[in-house]
């Protein structure tokens, strides 16, 4: 499988993107939930996968094309980048062929505290990936 480099990463994040299946989180118990979606982006004809988890203090959603992260959104207590700076929080992994997912940053438009849902619409909305079909908002599925 060849993976992506930074130049087709970034094309594939800022192409438009559409999903054309409900989305639902599924789960075990009230603490966790995963949800998965194939994402078609037409323009390339390509297709990438939407993977997505809630646990009790954490989450993280991320964009895969042939299943390497181009983007992740998470809330965990710290991530290392790979210059070695610790960043706390809510943060967004960027993809490139050196370093992988290991670089991240946090967003300044997306309110780390804000509700879950909102949270998910906005990294959706930020790469760029429309929703055909009803989504079925994490807390209702709790």
């Amino acid at each position: 499988m060849v993976m992506p480099d930074r130049a087709k990463a970034d094309l594939l994040s800022r192409t438009p993107k559409v999903i054309t299946e409900e989305l639902q989180w599924r789960g075990q118990d009230n603490y966790r939930r995963r949800l998965e979606a194939r994402v078609l982006a037409p323009e390339l004809n390509e297709a990438l996968k939407l993977v997505g988890f809630v646990g009790r203090t954490n989450y993280g959603f991320a964009l895969l094309f042939k299943n390497h992260p181009i983007r992740k959104l998470n809330k965990h207590h710290k991530h290392r980048n790979s210059n070695g700076k610790l960043v706390f929080g809510m943060h967004k992994h960027t993809w490139d062929e050196v370093n992988r997912d290991k670089d991240s940053y946090i967003p300044n438009d997306i309110d780390p505290n804000g509700d879950i849902d909102d949270i998910f619409l906005a990294f959706l909305e930020e790469e760029n990936i429309e929703l055909r079909e009803p989504y079925q908002r994490v807390l209702r599925a709790l």
